[in-house]
């Protein structure tokens, strides 16, 4: 293929040349390898495990579970076993400051002792002579005071004062409704029947045989 300063003989194949020289060049870069390594390392597994962690864990763990076992082992000895002890001493419990909580009491207890004897021999102060006759005033000055007082009603609203002063009229009204009736039956009872007309026949019937006669 001529350089770019010469003159082609076709256009066509020069094109065509290019292209083809172009695509080589771009497989070649692509299909280059970096000279600088950036992949991840390599991961090695004696560094990841720890192995020699892992054992020294775990026989630290299997050290422990024999302590363990022979602990076990003999509390289930002693508590299967008699005692070897034939007499026990019994220990109770005791306070550190108990002679001090004993000594407080002890005090608190005179003094309510010496209360309790002085409340016996005071005297009282208020005379109930004196508290009866004041009674008696008061009793007395309330007897006046609800003598001279006017006594009152009790307050009732509008409305049960309505309803009662109806009630009222209607049993007033129905007590008199009972004595008119009650009047009219008796002056029935009191005045004479009524007089009945006698009829044209009845008068005929009673004029005397003598006028007859004529």
């Amino acid at each position: 293929m001529p350089g770019p300063g010469f003159p082609v003989a076709n256009k066509i194949l020069y094109k065509y040349e290019q292209d083809r020289a172009y695509r080589l060049h771009r497989q070649k870069v692509n299909a280059s390898r970096p000279t600088v390594k950036n992949k991840q390392p390599k991961k090695y597994p004696h560094l990841i495990l720890q192995l020699k962690k892992i054992q020294l864990e775990e026989e630290r763990q299997a050290e422990v579970d024999h302590e363990n076992r022979l602990l076990l082992q003999k509390m289930s000895k002693i508590m299967k076993e008699p005692a070897l002890v034939d007499s026990w001493n019994e220990y109770h419990t005791k306070s550190l400051n108990l002679p001090q909580r004993e000594k407080q009491l002890r005090e608190i207890q005179m003094e309510n002792i010496g209360l309790a004897k002085r409340l016996e021999h005071t005297r009282p102060v208020i005379r109930s002579d004196e508290l009866e006759g004041e009674y008696q005033q008061k009793k007395y000055l309330q007897m006046l005071w609800n003598e001279n007082s006017k006594d009152y009603d009790m307050v009732i609203p509008r409305h049960q004062r309505y309803r009662q002063l109806r009630k009222m009229k209607e049993a007033e009204l129905a007590k008199e409704r009972e004595e008119k009736e009650a009047n009219g039956e008796d002056d029935k009872k009191e005045s004479l029947p009524p007089i009945k007309k006698p009829s044209e026949s009845q008068k005929q019937s009673k004029i005397p045989a003598r006028l007859l006669d004529i």
